[in-house]
């Protein structure tokens, strides 16, 4: 009997039990209904590599063009004085046309946030504007023949998170493995617990990426991120009444600055008042789809755009104690999952004097949400 031993360089074909299998993407479709939201961004390819422990991205949303005026004016033609709302300033530049009421102005100049006007710019007249008036800029009227004026840029904040380790092992003795159980049938022990291992760290990873709560422990270098819940600033309190008239006002406000990819997971309450009130409401606007993605979605078509329907399991179990039916409305262009380790299947980490199996999934990641106004929390439903 020769010895048993390889000579020259390792080669990724030799002892093959001790590789890492990373997870084919189409395993997370059979897991859908536990983890909706990681399965559309698979789906939609929203999945991206951050090498650092805290991954940042940059807000691009251009924001309103509206201020408010600081300070009533009257209106006499020499009150060429415009104070605008502390910190809004910078959003104008001379050669800009304004609008307070249905008057309009140009401006001249700006120092801070007080711009001097030439009053009655348009056709309207003049008018005295109460503090607190709203400012709407209209855009630039250069002179023909001018220079180019002040340049621009757009202001950039950086948002971040960190990435959290999700491990979730499978580990049996080696009389488990080969005793006969009713519940597995003719399943061996690896391939009935590999899949209820990968059910349990797909849901363990939506919880998070629905309602985590960003912390770094230095002392254990432990790390939990940010959910997406706590990037959502747009939130509707609709415990009073739910209403069509209501939804429809609070996606307009939501879905103005949006895309095209937007998603409503609800919980099953959520979902039930919402058939009754808003889809009972409407003239065939809902349009039932076959199953994608491993998931039961339905279409809602809005003036606002569409809206792509899922039940979502997970957030009742998670949320309906604090906030009862509830929904996320996301522009999932706009929500990505950062990974620092893809989920992986890792085979046999058993100690070596161990009698059995022990193996597990892993993945490090977060989720990243961008432009919080462009997406919206309906709850108390």
């Amino acid at each position: 009997m020769t010895l048993n031993i390889l000579q020259g360089q390792q080669k990724t074909t030799q002892q093959t039990d001790s590789l890492v299998r990373y997870v084919d993407p189409k395993v997370f479709f059979a897991q859908a209904n536990v983890a909706p939201i990681i399965t559309v961004l698979q789906a939609l390819k929203r999945l991206q590599f951050a090498p650092a422990i805290k991954p940042e991205w940059v807000e691009e949303d251009m924001g309103d063009p509206t201020t408010t005026l600081n300070g009533a004016i009257n209106n006499s033609p020499s009150t060429v004085t415009v104070n605008v709302a502390a910190g809004t300033g910078e959003m104008f530049k001379a050669n800009d046309i304004i609008q307070i009421g249905s008057e309009q102005m140009l401006v001249s100049d700006r120092t801070v946030d007080k711009l001097t006007v030439v009053r009655n710019f348009g056709t309207a007249g003049l008018e005295a504007h109460a503090d607190a008036s709203v400012i709407r800029f209209l855009g630039s009227a250069f002179a023909e023949g001018s220079a180019s004026g002040t340049g621009i840029r757009q202001k950039s904040g950086l948002v971040d998170n960190y990435h959290q380790i999700f491990k979730t092992p499978v580990e049996a003795s080696g009389t488990e493995m080969n005793v006969k159980r009713y519940e597995r049938m003719n399943e061996t022990w690896m391939s009935k617990n590999k899949k209820v291992a990968f059910r349990y760290h797909m849901e363990a990873k939506e919880r998070a990426f629905i309602a985590g709560q960003k912390k770094y422990d230095t002392d254990a270098a432990r790390r939990t991120c940010s959910g997406i819940l706590e990037y959502l600033t747009m939130r509707e309190d609709m415990s009073s009444s739910f209403t069509r008239a209501k939804f429809e006002a609070f996606i307009e406000e939501v879905m103005r600055n949006g895309g095209n990819n937007y998603f409503l997971f609800g919980t099953g309450k959520f979902l039930r008042v919402f058939n009754t009130e808003v889809l009972g409401n409407s003239q065939m606007n809902i349009t039932p789809e076959t199953k994608k993605w491993g998931l039961n979605i339905q279409n809602y078509h809005s003036v606002f755009g569409n809206i792509t329907i899922v039940y979502h399991r997970v957030l009742h179990k998670i949320l309906s104690d604090v906030y009862g039916g509830c929904a996320m409305l996301l522009d999932m262009d706009l929500v990505t999952e950062y990974y620092l380790r893809k989920d992986q299947y890792q085979p046999n980490i058993q100690n070596n004097d161990v009698d059995g199996r022990k193996d597990q999934y892993l993945a490090e990641c977060c989720p990243g949400v961008a432009n919080p106004a462009n997406h919206g929390f309906l709850w108390g439903v």
